[in-house]
């Protein structure tokens, strides 16, 4: 038996989504659902409780459509778990875009009439709104797992060895309801992704026709679309280091994505983080347009492999006008890591 029985939505006390205009996206019946609701009804505001990674996107997509969105976020900048900086910026990029930001929310209540949501109160405040987003993020769906009364670890998520096998050898376990090990702590973490669900399905299922086959320790690589940036973050943050016991040491640099003569030229702005003690690279993150998908991807690699960050200054980059610049941030961020040494 393997069970992938994903994750779920959080929620909110008082917030209960069988009412017709609070919302979670978690799914594609989720998504469905909202989208039928703002074509028949009359939608011009919404709130979204929480700004990580779903809600973020969510706002573009509300924006898009002629809908006024204002964020609640209990952490006083949005996504609370990147590094300060990019919080900063990413609160500039909303603003620009005529989103509203209300941020060092630690309590917040419905207001409801009937089957519907007609404002939510903060403190002595109510701000009224069509439709309310839940984006407060996910957790491990194990209602299967305890009901087998199967060991979970200490995120909630399902424990597993490296085989995927859970505390019952019968019984295997991949994706969003699994706690990995976190390949820079060398700790269990909870990593819900697409893309770790991917690859533990298919280790999972081998191992359960009869294979011997183990997961490797996880790097977590992730990206988000913020409108026309994109932020991605790979291995830990400045937070999560501290939190492991690491001693950091961190470069950050800004630079052009493409030679500044060519169209589409911008700046990409980028922070690596490195174990102060062996300085190999543990964290990073980016800001800029497509191009920081393929340097999380690259960090990804080091991190894994342990590589000391001063590396970055010696690997042989690619140039060509159109696609990318004549010096790389990567390259930057490298040398300064060797001009601390």
């Amino acid at each position: 038996l393997i069970l992938a029985t994903g994750s779920i939505a959080k929620s909110l006390p008082g917030f209960d989504t069988q009412l017709k205009n609070i919302f979670t996206l978690k799914n594609i019946n989720d998504l469905v659902r909202l989208d039928d609701y703002i074509k028949k009804e009359p939608v011009k505001s919404a709130v979204i409780i929480g700004s990580g990674y779903v809600g973020l996107e969510a706002a573009e997509a509300l924006i898009k459509r002629n809908v006024q969105v204002k964020f609640i976020e209990r952490e006083s900048k949005p996504l609370p778990g990147a590094d300060k900086e990019f919080s900063d910026e990413i609160l500039k990029i909303l603003q620009s875009n005529k989103v509203e930001f209300l941020g060092g929310v630690k309590e917040v209540e419905p207001v409801i009439t009937g089957d519907k949501l007609i404002a939510v109160r903060i403190g002595d405040k109510f701000i009224e709104t069509d439709l309310v987003l839940l984006s407060v993020g996910f957790e491990p769906d194990t209602f299967l797992a305890q009901s087998a009364k199967l060991e979970l670890g200490k995120s909630g998520a399902i424990k597993i060895d490296q085989y995927l096998r859970t505390s019952d050898r019968f019984i295997y376990a991949a994706g969003d309801n699994v706690e990995v090990i976190n390949a820079v702590s060398s700790k269990p973490d909870y990593i819900p992704l697409a893309t770790h669900a991917y690859s533990l399905g298919h280790i999972a299922g081998e191992n359960a026709a009869g294979g011997n086959t183990k997961y490797e320790q996880l790097v977590k690589n992730i990206s988000v679309k913020i409108f026309d940036k994109f932020y991605a973050s790979v291995g830990l943050s400045l937070d999560e280091a501290k939190r492991n016991g690491f001693e950091i040491e961190e470069t950050i640099a800004k630079a052009r994505n493409l030679v500044n003569v060519m169209p589409g030229s911008d700046y990409v702005f980028g922070k690596v983080l490195a174990d102060k003690n062996s300085k190999r690279i543990i964290g990073a993150s980016f800001l800029g347009g497509k191009e920081v998908s393929g340097y999380a991807d690259l960090l990804s690699a080091l991190i894994k492999l342990k590589v000391h960050a001063s590396t970055l200054s010696k690997i042989n980059y690619n140039y060509t006008p159109p696609l990318s610049p004549f010096v790389s941030l990567l390259n930057i961020i490298g040398k300064k890591f060797s001009d601390n040494n």
